[in-house]
């Protein structure tokens, strides 16, 4: 992929918005190994979706993490674009918001956690990984969709076909559109 291509769409997304927006990535650190250790030494505020449970500190390293991008400061700069340098299909979920950290975190986790009142039993639903949230956007749940977009913008995953397109889903009319941005061609725009 070729360098900042992430890190330049976004920057230029959050610049030329209507509103002020923050930049955020979940990143699911299964399929990212070494996340835990590179957010350890990182100034990007994170946390992980799941709640206080003792889940949360066995599974830390293979946990699911919401990162705010910071494209503000030269140090959280750098550490923003090179986050972004791995995204490779199905690894990050990028999105804009209006909320600050902790209300996202906390939006973010009530989204992932799902309690069965009736048996009592927590889940996780994996709502960032491409094809689960492909399928929950399809499905046009309004419930889910609603809550998902408040406060959101846009959000965007790696186009399939290629490392340098995403595609862009929006929710306006209770509908979500989608939408493919070849990041090559839209740099500089």
């Amino acid at each position: 992929m070729s360098e900042g291509l992430y890190a330049d769409f976004l920057t230029s997304y959050l610049q030329t918005a209507d509103e002020e927006l923050f930049g955020y990535a979940l990143f699911d650190g299964v399929k990212h190994p070494s996340l835990y250790k590179e957010l350890q030494k990182s100034s990007l505020e994170y946390d992980t979706l799941f709640i206080e449970t003792d889940l949360r500190s066995q599974l830390k390293e293979v946990a699911p993490y919401m990162i705010k991008l910071d494209f503000n400061k030269k140090r959280s700069t750098q550490e923003s674009k090179q986050l972004l340098e791995h995204c490779k299909k199905e690894e990050a979920l990028l999105f804009t918001s209006s909320l600050g950290f902790k209300k996202q975190l906390e939006k973010m986790q009530n989204i992932f956690h799902i309690t069965d009142e009736e048996d009592k039993i927590e889940s996780y639903l994996r709502f960032y990984d491409s094809q689960i949230f492909d399928a929950l956007t399809k499905a046009q749940d309004a419930v889910f969709l609603t809550h998902l977009f408040q406060d959101s913008s846009s959000y965007w995953l790696q186009d399939e076909s290629s490392q340098t397109k995403v595609t862009q889903y929006d929710y306006k009319d209770s509908l979500v559109s989608t939408k493919s941005i070849d990041l090559v061609q839209n740099k500089g725009k």
